[in-house]
């Protein structure tokens, strides 16, 4: 019997778990990376050691549960949070930048419409967008580096060495890519003088991007690794979905996703590679869980001017008190304002004179996470049956539970899948 190694490096945290030939998971760990760097408020940095100690936690614990039996792992896939872009050094590859992650939002609107127009949408957080700014801004750093690549990228090449390969998901999540030709729009770049040479090459998703170049917490040397694939695609393999199934994935962002035969696009829906020369109709949200979270961290903010020792898991724990009353207030949840439309708000509306409960707001929060996932997505949902609803915030929060079965009442919602980045990827490694 061997086993299949995945890794699902996420903006939060980081998850590694192991599978047999049956797809049965023999053990798995997870870890909060912690990794934010506080700056400037537009630059969404995090540490690139931070990240690799929580991968470092996780492999401990699979060797400590598996002891000499790791070493039937004979695969590794590895996914990861997309957009977000990190530079190293080939010669010392323990010579990075911060990641700059798909939260940045130093590119604003002006930056953004002066550069070369590519034949797809780009936004602040996409790679090659950081790599315009990093360009025209601080040169100096980018000469610091020859390689680049997302996080998950680079631990494929730190694991294996060599130059960085990417495959067309993260290429795609970067922008200026053309997944019919799967080629960079290099001639596109260089209009805007921008720095091609550090590009990796890219390959199909499911191709193998390395071997292990020496024992890695008992999975052998010369052990495969696939080129690092994109966390929302391996989310939605892990479902093993239908063409009339949907999956929805809320963890730090949110998205609906279904798959596709056909290109099918509009402002808030785009088509993503996806496995098997097939596409991804995804309506990708700036605004998950990181949403709550902000309101869970406000709450306890206030709170303890009050009461110092009130502590978040106390705050946490009331909000999502699903007996709380019905509320017909309405939240708007574009607290971090939406890519086919950055400018959009967060608001509260319809408040009444009952709506004034942290819990009702909580729960106006949840219902408008939702909601804006549905009508983002809009016709492209009509004819969907089922839904499978996954990602770390529906793991703790029974509310966003709760709220999703009534925003979706006329869909099956199955709340019962093991939809799994990590495990998503572990299944694209056993069939490649």
């Amino acid at each position: 019997m061997t086993y299949t190694l995945g890794i699902d490096i996420g903006t939060t945290s980081t998850k590694v778990v192991v599978v047999d030939e049956n797809y049965e998971v023999i053990t798995s760990h997870s870890y909060a990376n912690e990794a934010d760097i506080v700056g400037v408020a537009q630059h969404k940095e995090q540490s690139v050691a931070k990240i690799l100690s929580s991968l470092d936690r996780c492999m401990l614990g699979v060797r400590g549960d598996l002891g000499g039996s790791v070493e039937r792992v004979h695969r590794i896939a590895i996914c990861g949070q997309m957009h977000g872009c990190v530079l190293w050094d080939d010669y010392d590859i323990t010579t990075t930048s911060n990641l700059v992650t798909w939260q940045d939002a130093r590119c604003n609107e002006e930056f953004i419409s002066s550069l070369p127009k590519s034949q797809h949408p780009i936004s602040s957080g996409f790679g090659c967008a950081t790599l315009f700014w990093l360009s025209r801004t601080t040169p100096n750093v980018l000469d610091k580096y020859n390689c680049c690549g997302t996080i998950s990228d680079y631990v494929v090449t730190m694991l294996c060495g060599g130059k960085p390969i990417m495959t067309s998901h993260n290429a795609y999540s970067w922008g200026y890519f053309d997944c019919d030709s799967g080629e960079w729009e290099r001639e596109t770049l260089a209009e805007g003088n921008f720095p091609t040479q550090l590009l990796p090459h890219v390959v199909a998703p499911g191709s193998i991007g390395g071997h292990l170049t020496q024992d890695w917490y008992g999975v052998k040397r010369d052990t495969p690794v696939l080129a690092a694939m994109g966390d929302l695609q391996c989310s939605v393999r892990s479902c093993d979905i239908g063409v009339t199934e949907a999956v929805i994935n809320v963890s730090t962002s949110a998205q609906i996703s279904r798959i596709s035969t056909r290109h099918q696009t509009s402002a808030s829906v785009t088509s993503l590679p996806y496995f098997d020369d097939h596409e991804l109709l995804t309506s990708p949200s700036l605004n998950g869980g990181a949403v709550f979270a902000s309101y869970v961290t406000m709450m306890t903010s206030w709170t303890r001017q009050f009461a110092p020792d009130v502590t978040v898991d106390d705050v946490y724990t009331r909000i999502i008190n699903v007996d709380e009353a019905e509320t017909e207030m309405r939240f708007v949840p574009a607290l971090f304002g939406e890519r086919h439309d950055p400018q959009l708000r967060a608001a509260l509306n319809n408040i009444g004179h009952c709506d004034v409960t942290i819990g009702s707001i909580g729960r106006a929060i949840c219902r408008g996470i939702i909601q804006n996932l549905r009508d983002m997505f809009g016709v492209c949902g009509d004819d969907v049956t089922r839904i499978y609803v996954c990602g770390g915030a529906f793991n703790r929060n029974q509310l966003l539970r709760h709220e999703a079965a009534i925003v979706f009442s006329d869909k099956d919602l199955r709340f019962d899948k093991n939809c799994d980045a990590a495990y998503g990827a572990t299944m694209v490694a056993v069939t490649s």
